[in-house]
Order: structure tokens, then sequence, then C-alpha cells
């Protein structure tokens, strides 16, 4: 690191400057005498030294790099795992409007209209692209147990499960 002080000298009819770093040597005595420099040489002394040098520069770059690749595939995750709850959601929507339609017909025709018969498998249900709805009726003794499942290729399967008793 380049160190230099500079002081102000009143010469006559104007002024210089005297820099400590810049001492010359009186060739006749060889003693060091403070000597006047010019102004190139003083401004030399506060030039700013700042910049980037190239492995600095590579470093940052590999830096930003990492960071912003981080950063686009965390969006990238949070876009997809958006993507999946909203076709869950629809899903749900749609298992869920299929058993309020059976527990209408049950209390609209009786229990005994609850057969596998009255509701065969719908793709595209209600009008919604790639996704199947299929009702299963399971009868026991004194109930029966009602599965609606809707299928969609990119998500899971909804499920949804009612027992109807013959009341």
């Amino acid at each position: 690191m380049h160190r230099c002080k500079s002081t102000l000298h009143r010469i006559q009819g104007g002024f210089a400057f005297s820099t400590e770093g810049t001492d010359s040597m009186n060739e006749a005595s060889g003693n060091r005498k403070r000597g006047f420099t010019s102004f190139r040489k003083v401004f030399r002394c506060f030039r700013v030294q700042s910049g980037f040098t190239l492995t600095e520069l590579i470093i940052v770059l590999v830096f930003v790099g990492v960071a912003l690749t981080s950063i686009l595939l965390s969006f990238r995750t949070g876009l997809r795992t958006s993507v999946d709850s909203e076709l869950l959601s629809l899903s749900a929507q749609l298992a869920e409007a299929k058993m309020e339609q059976i527990k209408s017909d049950k209390a609209s025709f009786g229990y005994g209209y609850l057969t596998q018969q009255n509701y065969p498998p719908e793709t595209d249900a209600d009008g919604y692209s790639g996704y199947t709805r299929t009702v299963s009726i399971t009868e026991y003794s004194g109930y029966k147990k009602v599965t609606v499942t809707v299928t969609h290729s990119g998500s899971p399967d909804v499920q949804l499960v009612t027992i109807f008793a013959n009341y």
C-alpha cells in the first residue's frame, strides 16, 4: 500500500507541494533533503486504487450464478406445487359435487335408487377435461357404502366415502 503525506508550502509567488515519499538525495553531501514535486506526483498519492481483479470478478460471477440458480429452482418448485394443489383442489370439488348429488338422489328417490347402474363412470367430469369420476356402491346388510373417486393424470386420486343407511 502506497502511503503519501503531502503538505502545502508557500514559496515566492505561489504554492508548491512537498511529499514525504519523494525525498531526494543530495549527491554532493549525501544528505537527504526534502524536495518539491510536481502536481502530477502529488495527485498520484491521492489517486484511488480501486477496481476488481479478474479473479474477484470470476468469484462474484460464480457466487451470483449459484444464488440465482437456487432461487429459480425454488420458484419452479413452488410453481409446480401450486399447480398440483390446484388440480387436487378441483378433484376434491368434483368428488364433493357428485357425493352431494347422490345424497340428494337418496332424499328425492329413496334408498333403493342408490345402485351402481344409476351412476356410470364420467369422463371430462362436469366439463373439466382430463378428469374422470367414478362411483362405486357396495351393499352390506342394512347400509350401502358409496365411494366417489376422481382421477386426473397430473394429480393423485381423490376418494370420498359415505355410508348410507335405510332409515
